[in-house]
């Protein structure tokens, strides 16, 4: 006969909130429990009392979940029962060791309760099941969880109702309203719930016995969690209260007015409080004392020491801090209202460590009572010498503190000390231009080279600045180890490194000056170096007044005086293009080379052609010897010739294109002798680099300057070799993935600007890895003036353009594509296991590219059945679904594939489904075909489809007949994406443009998308490297959470 029901309840981590899941424990007769054994200790096994069917009382909104879940046990792995069922079962036959008794994962059948049902249906159902039965069949977390949702629920007795939302959510998203709830109540829920172990519980996904130990059985350094379940529970209770209903339409309230009202409850469910901010780790706080100069007229005791917890953030003062409720507390807040994490526990391990190890000043009541103490000379010299205390508590400790210790190799900073009111003394470098007053002239003359610049070396202490003779005096002049000069302290050793780094200094530039003076180049040689140095943080680097003036006025174009578009011009150059054009003027007419970095389709190319007229114009000041030199990609060649036609029609542009290009030196002399523009490709550029490096060129122009980020390779090597006056970069991704490119596209166009690589990186990469705020400010102010770069978001280019919406197509797969899909991914993870260096990353990318293809198309992938295309791959049909729509509504599309063969099936495909060719825009066919293909489709009566090849029709085109965009696949690099996108959205465009991105659910393609937002977030700034690469060094566990196949992703697909 069955033993009756027992109930049991679990907490675990449910996205970004918790959720409680409850269990039922029964035997089916009595002898279970002793027939039972584990099957391997390294296995988290079954609970042998789990009850897996529904019980009929369970409601049907409490989803059935598999869990591995903390039990008491023995230690020979036996489970206990709970006091109700031991009367019941035949227990002599189990063995019961002495003292073992101890705690184990068994994996469960569970029904998890929604956190907005925690309120409503699981309190009133633990209150009932618990007066019934009692801790007879109740599990200790039964009664945990219901004191838990007790205190929750007493929030309500304040009478008050404060409307709230989550974070991350738009301020028009509809209000939620709770009660308020004060950090401190929060603070005991969450202390409630952490206090018991054997409530907290995990997926099953976690199968074996050492990997349930190393997940979190409940997110304990986290109190985001906690905040969103008491948001989703409470506001779920206010919608069934007659009392308190709130307002049938909430008003959207900025998160700064709901962080105001909660304010003035003392409510921390608002979405700007800091308990929603990550945790971390304890070792980012320790106990930190501070020497201050003391008040004037406290002669026997001039100093005073501040003793603070410290960390990110303002320092949290000692008083009140060690009550003994907030030890097991995570955060805490501030006077400020800030909240901090781990100070209670981290201000009691240290005070700890500090009593222990320095008594002196541990015995001081002062310190603990208000957190400073005053000092005499003497004693100062000695706190002021005392190095850091360094120490880790044991485990022990950390588990009683509930704190998570740090990882191997990180000691914990139990003390230190510093001097406050300090000012610092910093060797500050001025350059200041010789002849300042003739600056323009100079860069016209000879550019950047022809610049002259006088250093002065100062040392600055606060806001005072001195020559390094007076700094000496004063150091002379002064005794002791912290020179006081009023309320500010100048530690003696700082100033006298200040000092020996001035005289190494002066050294170096008496034996570089030449003339009294130093070169352009050899400034910022000197300034990267200096600022990469070990004793960086001791010197800055500026420049006078003059000069930064100058580069602004060089930065806005102010000082050309082209203020309108050039007479004879076949356009109308829009505002934001004017100043452009006037800005290039400007640069190269200074004889300096230049990177214009507007978004793709915003005009880079009618600005260049508006400038080479206006070099070459009837009347102009000075018409250059030599002719213009443009680069490109073979599939904008004819577009550049065929703009230039339309707007400068006067002008002589010869194209070296195609079989009929001219390769007779001679002849070829004769063109560039009577030609104003040679417009050419990168591909011919490197196949003709003979004829092209024995002439001289006026201004070479490389469109879409992306394709030279790699330094070594030929057709950058041969750009580099091309004599020029000047250089002058197009592109719309001057940092496509990396800061690198722009460092390649500098040296060709401005070489030494940034320096070689090596320096490059020491002086930038490294600094901005290591998070250096001033190496980024560095690089803007080094090219900033040579580089222009609008948005389509900036207010002046906005007005211009047409509304573009995006929107994520989400796809299952058929059943065909997750066989293809899991076997693919079994044979690799076997590949890969264990494995290491090339092979493994050559195996990854294989598989990468194959479970790509998989979810295009399984013909994609492996060619089986060519003439079947529909109904084998869901995002192929549902293309083919909106592309019906698309061309019922008139919107001419554009298709992009990174995959040849794809698009060659996507052809046959909407052959198939519409019976109608479309043209496929690819690497593989000639200049002439590619033009007259693009003129067919921009034609009024063109195909309504036209598919492109993303890497060959990806930049440079212009295609705004389209009003669709599709991207099939997906790529590694937003930019990437954007670029092709701008073949359609751009100046010119007139009506709305619609993008839709594929994407394959549950498999790598989900992830890709989420990755592609994470990236695009940091474009402004230093991406990583781009492709795929970065997954070859995953480890096995994260490959195979990357790759997997979630199961849900096959629901619903056709076979």
């Amino acid at each position: 006969m069955d033993t009756p029901l027992a109930l049991h309840v679990h907490l675990a981590a449910q996205g970004q909130s918790l959720a409680f899941s409850i269990s039922f424990e029964r035997y089916e007769d009595p002898t279970t429990l002793s027939r039972w054994q584990p099957s391997d200790n390294f296995v988290v096994p079954s609970h042998p009392g789990c009850v897996r069917r529904r019980p009929a009382f369970v409601p049907g909104s409490f989803r059935e979940v598999f869990l591995a879940a903390l039990f008491p046990r023995l230690g020979n792995h036996h489970p206990v029962p709970l006091p109700g069922h031991l009367r019941e079962l035949d227990t002599a036959r189990v063995e019961f060791p002495k003292r073992t008794l101890g705690e184990g994962p068994y994996h469960i059948v569970g029904w998890s309760v929604p956190a907005s049902q925690a309120l409503t249906h699981l309190r009133p159902f633990l209150r009932s099941w618990t007066r019934r039965y009692g801790a007879a069949l109740s599990s200790p977390g039964c009664f945990v969880a219901l004191d838990a949702l007790d205190l929750l629920h007493a929030a309500f007795s304040h009478g008050n109702l404060l409307p709230t939302r989550l974070p991350g959510l738009p301020d028009h998203a509809p209000s939620r309203w709770v009660p308020p709830v004060s950090l401190n109540a929060l603070m005991s829920f969450r202390r409630a719930l952490v206090g018991c172990p054997s409530l907290g519980a995990v997926h099953a996904w976690c199968v074996r016995a050492h990997e349930f130990r190393t997940q979190p059985l409940v997110p304990q350094n986290d109190t985001a969690p906690f905040a969103r379940f008491a948001v989703e529970a409470l506001s779920s209770v206010t919608g069934d209260s007659s009392d308190n209903a709130p307002p049938s339409k909430p008003t959207p309230l900025k998160a700064e007015v709901l962080a105001s009202l909660h304010a003035s409850f003392g409510s921390c469910l608002h979405p700007n409080h800091d308990v929603w901010k990550p945790a971390v780790l304890p070792s980012q706080s320790h106990l930190h004392g501070v020497i201050v100069p003391s008040e004037a007229g406290r002669s026997e005791q001039p100093w005073q020491m501040e003793m603070a917890l410290i960390g990110e953030g303002p320092a949290v003062p000692l008083f009140g801090l060690l009550k003994s409720d907030m030890l097991r507390d995570p955060v805490v807040e501030a006077a400020d209202d800030t909240v901090r994490r781990f100070p209670a526990s981290v201000a009691y391990r240290d005070w700890e460590g500090l009593l222990e190890q320095r008594p002196f000043l541990g015995a001081r009541p002062e310190l603990l009572r208000d957190g400073r103490s005053p000092l005499t000379e003497a004693e100062m010299s000695v706190v002021a010498g005392l190095p850091p205390m360094h120490g880790r508590p044991t485990e022990k400790v950390y588990r009683a503190l509930n704190m998570e210790a740090p990882s191997r190799g990180r000691e914990p900073v139990l003390f230190s000390v510093s001097i406050g009111n300090t000012q610092s003394a910093r060797l500050r470098v001025k350059w200041s231009p010789v002849n300042d007053g003739e600056l323009e002239q100079q860069l016209g003359e000879g550019g950047l080279a022809m610049l002259r610049f006088v250093p002065e070396l100062t040392v600055v202490l606060g806001e005072d600045e001195l020559s390094p003779e007076q700094a000496r005096l004063l150091l002379e002049s002064s005794e002791g180890a912290i020179l006081r000069i009023g309320r500010r302290a100048v530690p003696r050793s700082d100033l006298e490194a200040v000092l020996e780094l001035a005289l190494a200094r002066r050294k170096v530039l008496d034996r570089l000056m030449k003339g009294g003076s130093l070169g352009w180049q050899d400034v910022n040689q000197l300034e990267d170096e200096w600022t990469a140095a070990r004793d960086a943080a001791r010197l800055e680097s500026v420049f006078a007044a003059q000069w930064e003036i100058f580069l602004e006025k060089l930065a806005s174009g102010s000082a050309s005086r082209l203020t309108e578009t050039p007479p004879g011009f076949q356009g109308t150059l829009r505002p934001y293009q004017l100043r452009g054009l006037s800005w290039m003027d400007q640069i190269t007419s200074f004889g300096l080379g230049a990177c214009l970095a507007d978004d793709m389709g915003l005009g880079k190319t009618v600005q260049v052609l508006a400038l080479l007229w206006h070099h070459r114009r009837p009347g102009g000041s000075k018409r250059p010897k030599h002719p213009d030199l443009v680069v490109c990609p073979t599939s904008v060649v004819h577009n550049w010739v065929k703009e230039a036609r339309r707007f400068a029609p006067k002008l002589k542009v010869y194209m070296h294109q195609e079989s009929s290009r001219e390769t007779d030196p001679r002849r070829f002399g004769d063109i560039v002798r009577t030609s104003d523009v040679m417009v050419t490709s990168y591909a011919l550029l490197r196949r003709d680099r003979a004829l092209f490096e024995e002439h001289r060129f006026n201004l070479l122009i490389v469109d879409e300057a992306q394709h030279v980020k790699n330094p070594l390779a030929q057709q950058t090597q041969v750009l580099k070799g091309l004599r020029a006056s000047r250089r002058l970069a197009l592109t719309g991704t001057p940092v496509e993935n990396h800061l690198r490119d722009l460092w390649s596209i500098f040296d060709l166009v401005m070489p030494g600007l940034l320096g070689g690589p090596t320096r490059f990186s020491r002086s930038f990469l490294e600094p901005l890895r290591r998070g250096e705020e001033t190496a980024m400010a560095r690089l803007r102010r080094r090219v900033g003036p040579f580089m222009l770069r609008r948005s389509k978001r900036d207010p002046e280019v906005a007005g211009d353009l047409p509304p573009r919406t995006e929107q994520i197509v989400e796809c299952g797969l058929t059943r065909e594509q997750a066989a293809l899909y899991r076997a693919l991914t079994e044979v690799t993870f076997e590949k890969v296991k264990g494995g290491h260096g090339m092979g493994r990353r050559a195996s990854i990318l294989a598989a990468l590219t194959g479970l790509k293809q998989i979810c295009n198309h399984p013909e994609n992938y492996v060619e089986e059945d060519p003439e079947r295309l529909l109904g084998r791959s869901s995002k192929l049909d549902r293309c083919m679904e909106l592309l019906e729509e698309l061309i019922d509504q008139g919107q001419p599309t554009l298709v992009f594939t990174q995959y040849r063969e794809m698009g060659e099936l996507l052809q046959a495909a909407i052959e198939q489904r519409f019976d109608r060719e479309v043209p496929f825009f690819h690497g593989g066919l000639s200049p002439r075909e590619r033009e007259n293909m693009l003129d067919a489709f921009r034609s009024e009566d063109g195909e309504p489809v036209l598919i492109l090849s993303l890497k060959a029709g990806g930049t440079g085109l212009n295609l705004v007949r389209a009003t669709a965009v599709i991207h099939y696949d997906r790529w590694w690099n937003p930019a990437v994406e954007d670029q092709a996108t701008d073949r359609a959205h751009r100046i010119g465009q007139t009506r709305p443009v619609n993008v839709y991105k594929f994407v394959t659910t549950g498999t790598l393609e989900e992830r890709i998308q989420r990755m592609l937002e994470e990236k695009r977030s940091l474009a402004a700034e230093v991406l990583s490297d781009a492709g795929e690469t970065w997954v070859t060094e995953m480890s096995d566990r994260e490959l195979r959470d990357f790759l997997k196949l979630d199961e849900s992703s096959e629901e619903g697909a056709e076979s």
